[in-house]
């Protein structure tokens, strides 16, 4: 085994991953893709241009990674935050708790799921559309277990729903309403509206 492959490096090695993706999720952020320069994400971390082009080809390959890394946080977070909770409606009052935590709180990894990807990225679109739809089907699943009128659009909700969360990183400002009031106040105007019920997240 090499040492820099010994297990007492592998942390060092992710760290020093996650402060690329990061560091690079800022400048995409900021900059916008186009205008972003691998050198100077380079000097911001503090590394050679060569060191980045060794893990990561392109500029189109960073960016994914910085997507894939930001769809693997948030995944992550919605997962944790809905696990053991059984009542459909709380559950969903979970995860849109944990998605605006991430998206509004987490920083510029998280906002760099919100930039379109250019039209030039055939083969990295695909990737990103598989990953999306992976996400999404979290909320595809609970909304199945909601109780709502007969017939009743569950896709448009979904697509609503993610939509209306998205938006918020444009208007959103810290003070009087936190993420996870936010999100109890979606989910109970979404309830008043589906199922006449305020405030009262368990089932009929």
């Amino acid at each position: 085994m090499k040492r820099s492959d010994s297990p007492a490096n592998v942390p060092r090695r992710q760290k020093r991953r996650e402060v690329l993706l990061e560091i690079a999720a800022r400048h995409f952020v900021q900059r916008g893709f186009e205008a972003a320069s691998m050198r100077d994400i380079a000097a911001d971390v503090g590394i050679r241009p060569s060191s980045i082009y060794h893990h990561f080809p392109s500029k189109e390959d960073l960016m994914l990674a910085v997507y894939e890394e930001g769809m693997r946080r948030i995944t992550h977070a919605v997962t944790a935050a809905t696990a053991g909770v059984a009542d459909p409606w709380q559950r969903l009052e979970c995860a849109c708790a944990a998605h605006l935590r991430s998206l509004l709180e987490g920083g510029d990894l998280f906002l760099a799921l919100m930039r379109e990807a250019p039209p030039s990225w055939h083969h990295a679109n695909k990737r990103i559309v598989r990953l999306r739809d992976a996400y999404e089907s979290i909320f595809t699943g609970i909304l199945s277990d909601l109780r709502l009128p007969p017939r009743f659009d569950r896709h448009l909700l979904r697509l609503a729903l993610l939509g209306a969360m998205n938006w918020s990183h444009q208007w959103y400002r810290p003070g009087r309403l936190t993420p996870t009031k936010m999100a109890r106040q979606i989910v109970s105007f979404m309830r008043v509206s589906l199922d006449g019920q305020a405030g009262n997240t368990a089932d009929r």
